[in-house]
């Protein structure tokens, strides 16, 4: 089944604001972190999901490279 770009920004949307409600302790900059390390290692761009030095480092690198433009 397909879906749209419209569909998917709903869906998206909708779950995080479900996520919000339901569970809002869990958003905290520990948990996000852990989050972004691991799709960042999955992705390949740190070593392990782990190393959040190497998490932050990138993360910083991106902003200093991306985060004017939008």
């Amino acid at each position: 089944m397909k879906i749209s770009k419209r569909q998917l920004k709903r869906i998206i949307k909708e779950e995080k604001q479900k996520l919000m409600k339901e569970a809002p302790s869990q958003l905290d900059e520990d948990y996000i972190l852990d989050l972004v390390a691991e799709a960042l290692a999955e992705g390949g761009a740190i070593a392990s999901a782990r190393d959040r030095d190497a998490a932050i480092d990138y993360l910083a690198y991106l902003v200093r490279r991306f985060g004017g433009r939008r």
